[in-house]
């Protein structure tokens, strides 16, 4: 009696998957993140973009305050996280098989992780050690926005951490 609904959802499931239902959204290039992120957080004025390398992240400054855009991947859609002061757990640079990654850990439930992939540290940059200096760049804007250790206390104290 129960594998009459489990086969029902199956052929859902297959069905929706060769209709192409299972792609990943992808950013193309900067422009797009950038229209991405004004679509989402109109008073935000964008400067710099680091887009991933496999176009499922992409990070974007304001050229005012400082405060950094992802915007993510999220299945078939393309969301937006507003980083500001105190928004992140932790930021840093990870090695990922031959590649590294750009890791936000946020406060969001929603969005807990953010990996931005890098150019793979053995392979020869474009730009060299030039390369290096922007992402240097990108990680000290990154980890502008991690929460001090006090700020943590406080969180869990008003019972908004998970």
């Amino acid at each position: 009696m129960l594998a009459l609904p489990v086969i029902g959802v199956a052929v859902l499931v297959a069905i929706c998957w060769l209709a192409g239902g299972t792609k990943d959204a992808v950013i193309v290039d900067a422009d797009e993140a950038r229209a991405q992120v004004l679509r989402d957080e109109p008073d935000f004025t964008c400067d710099r973009v680091l887009l991933a390398q496999d176009g499922r992240a992409a990070l974007v400054a304001d050229a005012g305050t400082g405060e950094l855009a992802a915007v993510v991947s999220f299945g078939d859609k393309l969301v937006t996280r507003r980083l500001g002061p105190g928004a992140l757990r932790s930021a840093g640079i990870e090695p990922v098989g031959e590649g590294r990654v750009l890791a936000l850990v946020t406060y969001d439930h929603t969005c807990r992780r953010i990996e931005v992939a890098l150019a793979p540290a053995t392979a020869p940059e474009p730009g060299g050690a030039e390369d290096e200096v922007e992402l240097d760049t990108w990680l000290a804007a990154a980890q502008r926005c991690v929460a001090a250790p006090a700020t943590n206390l406080a969180r869990i104290a008003r019972g908004r951490e998970i």
